[in-house]
């Protein structure tokens, strides 16, 4: 008989958890989901190029989260997280600090945005180990319920964060002011942590019999799971295109002129979309099915993005407004379909080697805003202060090109959509004839 907690203990452990994870959260999504990151990077003194590419640190999650999962006993999962999360605040108030205390130093930018980047390849190994910890304490009929009303949650407490920061920061910021800022959300990291230190895990006995080194047969396991791979490669194609509707538009409002504390707020309806959505989307989910809701929100994903290309031609006074509108739009849709993922990839776990399955899992919520804005990246250094492209006799703006290639892209996934629909389908009712 497997061991599993008691409900008192789950119950407790949801509480602990939903309530440091609300507020620890904040600080690393300020960076990767609004627009403090790129514009901290800025003060710093990077490149375009450098700012998106610390920023597309997610992308490095199988290169981290993997061989982690496979190296860091299950016994000593909780402890290897906690200090994961410390060290990503340590390394972010020292990025924070060092351009004060050492300005004399002509190395001191540099080192403070290698700062930033190690922060966030500690927080993203710590992360190895969250979904595992949470999938003993979460019961399975209630994941939808639980995930949405904790990202609805953090959510609503990063738009708050989002508007007071813009509003702090001003047309003009100082470094002072991006410092008080990531000092809070420090404090706010060493709560979660003290927080989920008291999260309850399995007896020790069922962990040290939770075989997790062997690789081999842990991706055997995977690739005969029917109709996982296909959905692994729909989703990544569908959260690539997302991830140009993330951080590359904060660059594009820069662009076009629009300041800082503006730039935070427009962005900041993304986060705002989120939180209207999460709660009903969890309860629709739970009650329809993950895969019936993806066939729903893959036409709002389509739409969202031709949408977001639409804007980018509008005159200069209704194009700022619409933004914010797009904004809201996107996070409203990247949200749902990270929560979908979550809850239809907690499904397949085995008990053997879930936090190497895990990991995979959790390499595919971030792929998507990863890939775009290391693309982003990418395609800007090479452009240098260029932003046209010719196409076809005309001209266009390099990030329509990106949105463009985008919605092509989301539109061509349809087809492993179906798929996999057909795929499930099928197999329900080979079930059902049995």
């Amino acid at each position: 008989m497997t061991p599993s907690l008691t409900a008192r203990d789950k119950r407790h452990g949801m509480g602990y958890a939903f309530l440091g994870q609300s507020l620890g959260i904040l600080l690393f999504m300020l960076f990767m989901r609004s627009a403090f990151g790129p514009l901290f990077l800025k003060q710093l003194g990077a490149s375009d190029r450098w700012a998106m590419w610390v920023l597309s640190t997610p992308a490095l999650m199988p290169l981290v989260q993997i061989p982690l999962s496979l190296l860091v006993h299950p016994r000593r999962a909780k402890v290897f997280l906690i200090a994961g999360w410390s060290l990503f605040g340590l390394a972010i108030a020292a990025a924070a600090v060092i351009p004060s205390t050492a300005r004399d130093l002509p190395a001191a930018p540099a080192v403070a945005v290698g700062l930033v980047f190690l922060a966030l390849v500690a927080n993203l190994a710590a992360n190895t180990f969250w979904f595992p910890l949470l999938q003993d304490v979460v019961p399975g009929d209630f994941r939808g319920r639980f995930f949405g009303r904790l990202r609805s949650t953090w959510g609503g407490l990063l738009y708050l964060a989002v508007v007071l920061s813009g509003l702090y920061l001003g047309e003009a910021p100082d470094l002072r002011r991006f410092q008080a800022i990531i000092f809070i959300g420090v404090l706010l990291v060493v709560l979660r942590n003290l927080l989920v230190s008291r999260v309850p895990v399995l007896p020790r006995a069922a962990a040290d019999d939770d075989d997790h080194a062997d690789v081999g047969q842990y991706l055997k396991d995977i690739w005969a799971v029917p109709g996982l791979r296909r959905f692994l490669a729909y989703f990544a194609v569908l959260t690539v295109s997302l991830g140009f509707l993330g951080q590359p538009l904060v660059l594009y409002m820069r662009d076009i002129g629009i300041h800082p504390r503006d730039n935070l707020l427009l962005f900041g309806c993304t986060t705002l979309g989120m939180v209207a959505v999460l709660v009903t989307g969890g309860n629709l989910m739970d009650r329809v099915g993950t895969l019936k809701f993806f066939s729903r929100l893959h036409v709002a994903v389509c739409a969202v993005i031709f949408l977001a290309l639409a804007v980018t031609f509008l005159p200069n006074g209704w194009r700022f407004y619409a933004l914010g509108a797009v904004f809201a739009l996107s996070g409203a849709t990247i949200a749902l379909s990270n929560l979908a993922c979550t809850a239809h990839l907690l499904g397949f776990v085995p008990r053997r080697g879930r936090v190497f399955y895990l990991s995979i899992a959790s390499f595919m919520l971030f792929l998507g805003p990863a890939f775009g804005t290391f693309v982003t990246g990418l395609v800007l250094g090479e452009m240098g202060h260029l932003r046209e492209v010719a196409i076809l006799g005309g001209s266009l703006n390099i990030f329509q090109v990106l949105l463009l290639t985008a919605g092509v892209s989301a539109l061509a996934s349809t087809s492993l959509l179906r798929r996999i629909g057909a795929e499930t389908r099928a197999r329900s009712d080979a079930a059902s004839a049995r």
